[in-house]
């Protein structure tokens, strides 16, 4: 049945011509962020009346970012309609959809990290069986934020099509930022920043995390942390904190998020473990702590890294609780890590300048973008 009504909207459709100034903008996991949300803001800064900007969203999508004329929910005939008729699609999730791609539509897929670090897809089992995985099948242009990324992504999904090393879009947020942005967002949050440090905890996505709470965290011990703002933010997916932990004062769920670049830029340490987010935070000079508790397991889950986590770390890495709060009560590691940061940034982030969403809308304008 979803293939019959698949094939007749797409026939219907192919008698609407493709509007060479209309872009769609999906991000996935009920979201509306990451580089898809950055490219948005630039065009609707930059190029108010030059573009027809069309967000597709689940009905409990937080869309406050976005101007409500752009907003189009999924299963509706007119969003199905803008898929079929829109230039040009960019993407952060390869979300699925009843619309096919024609063929003079350019499919932009600008993911929603940057960098390596975990393995995914075909380079968990190390080896590619000469098909390409479907999601990757109808992208015309895969964004990657480096070489590395580029290689990474090509060999982890079979992806044959065309690659832009450009770099990552929501990047220019954390190079361009002010003091009046961040005092913007604690502002928004609520948050009392006289005399603390901001600690956040943004750990990868974990397969349980779908069904498990989350609940590896010395909750008990930061709340000693008298001159410390913890703040939590889980992966889209995750299920949550478990409900059970009662959270201290200065402990804060703030999962509900959308934009984590906004709680980067107020964080003063980051707490990770396996996320490319670890090098988004080097831009900002700001020393990490990689909490691997699980190191082992996640080992046998993922097969390896695509770095070498022993090298080419910007942080130290804590194996417990113990040796995790050992890191949050000295400083006196932070200056033993400014060359990895450095390193990190070089390697990593060397196309990051605060000109990625000027680069691409450009090659967009210019129509260097073909199907």
């Amino acid at each position: 049945m979803k293939k019959i009504i698949s094939a007749i909207l797409n026939k219907l459709f192919e008698l609407f011509k493709i509007k060479d100034n209309k872009i769609i903008f999906e991000s996935g996991f009920n979201k509306a962020d990451g580089n898809p949300l950055a490219l948005y803001l630039y065009i609707k800064k930059n190029y108010p009346d030059k573009f027809r900007c069309i967000w597709l969203v689940s009905k409990n999508t937080d869309i406050s970012n976005l101007e409500a004329k752009d907003v189009y929910y999924y299963y509706k005939i007119n969003s199905y309609f803008h898929q079929a008729t829109a230039k040009y699609w960019i993407k952060s999730q390869s979300t699925s959809s009843l619309i096919k791609k024609r063929k003079d539509q350019i499919y932009l897929q600008v993911e929603h990290g940057g960098a390596v670090f975990k393995k995914c897809g075909y380079d968990i089992k190390g080896y590619y069986p000469g098909v390409p995985v479907d999601f990757v099948k109808e992208w015309t242009y895969y964004i990657a934020s480096d070489r590395r990324n580029a290689k990474v992504m090509v060999s982890a999904t079979g992806y044959e099509g065309k690659v832009e090393t450009i770099g990552l879009a929501r990047s220019d947020e954390l190079v361009n930022h002010t003091k009046e942005m961040v005092d913007k967002i604690l502002k928004k949050l609520n948050l009392d920043y006289s005399n603390k440090r901001i600690i956040m905890y943004a750990p990868t996505f974990r397969e349980k995390d779908l069904t498990e709470y989350t609940t590896k965290l010395p909750i008990k011990e930061f709340e000693k942390q008298k001159n410390d703002l913890f703040i939590i933010k889980l992966h889209p997916q995750a299920k949550g904190v478990d409900p059970k932990i009662k959270l201290p004062k200065n402990v804060i769920d703030l999962s509900y998020y959308p934009d984590v670049q906004d709680l980067l830029l107020i964080s003063d340490i980051l707490i990770s473990d396996y996320s490319t987010i670890v090098f988004e935070f080097s831009l900002l000079e700001r020393p990490t702590i990689f909490y691997m508790h699980d190191l082992k397991e996640y080992l046998m889950e993922r097969g390896g890294f695509d770095l070498d986590i022993n090298t080419e770390l910007p942080g130290p890495i804590a194996y417990n609780a113990k040796e995790l709060m050992k890191y949050i009560k000295s400083d006196q590691w932070y200056a033993d890590y400014k060359k990895k940061i450095d390193y990190a940034n070089k390697e990593f982030n060397y196309l990051n300048d605060g000109h990625v969403c000027e680069r691409i809308v450009k090659k967009i304008i210019n129509k260097e973008f073909t199907p």
